[in-house]
């Protein structure tokens, strides 16, 4: 429940409501939901307003949004690089295609330029597309071939499940940990690193 409050805070929703059925929460949840609730005010404060930019882009397009049984390509966004949500594909980056936005591009992709990543499982793709494995292992080998591209956009450098969103407007990343366990991860902004120290599902602002 409050690695809940950290997905409100990187979607940048207002007002995050805990339900519980008909059966009060345990006095004990609230030892930990509290600090966690102060925590992502102090963060909202930083970044609310602004929007995560990255290199990587996840794109919803009309084929997915339309099924019954959608199947979002999302485990990418543990891999420690900074992304953003686009509505058509960008020239720029890295754009990860769902299945059935990949066999809706294969038949008319309007950008042959862009890059485009999508699912082995994904019977019908765009001729450029780039067909990963949705794995920890196949990402990471994945983010190590394009680390040298992404120039000075701060980055995650570690191969352990972290989210890291950017925001320059705000001059500032935000890093969560994924991992119910602690964590000790490095942030690369150039020619600076930022060591951080992570508890179990736990996040952290960096100002830039």
């Amino acid at each position: 429940m409050a690695a809940k409050l950290v997905i409100s805070t990187l979607a940048d929703v207002r007002q995050t409501m805990f339900m519980s059925g008909v059966t009060p929460f345990p006095r004990a949840h609230w030892e930990t939901l509290a600090p966690a609730m102060k925590t992502q005010t102090r963060f909202h404060e930083i970044i609310a307003g602004h929007k995560p930019q990255g290199p990587f882009k996840h794109y919803w397009g009309q084929s997915e949004r339309f099924v019954g049984a959608d199947q979002p390509f999302s485990l990418w966004l543990a891999l420690g690089v900074p992304f953003e949500v686009v509505e058509t594909l960008p020239p720029e980056g890295w754009t990860f295609l769902t299945d059935f936005d990949a066999r809706d591009l294969a038949s008319h992709n309007t950008t042959p330029n862009a890059r485009l990543v999508c699912r082995t499982s994904a019977a019908n793709r765009p001729a450029q597309a780039l067909a990963l494995e949705e794995s920890l292992p196949a990402l990471f080998a994945f983010k190590r071939s394009i680390c040298a591209e992404l120039g000075n956009t701060p980055y995650l450098a570690d191969n352990q499940p972290a989210v890291c969103a950017w925001y320059p407007t705000a001059n500032a990343t935000m890093v969560w940990n994924l991992s119910e366990e602690p964590r000790d991860l490095t942030l690369v902004h150039g020619p600076n690193k930022h060591l951080l120290r992570l508890g179990p599902l736990a996040a952290e602002i960096v100002k830039l």
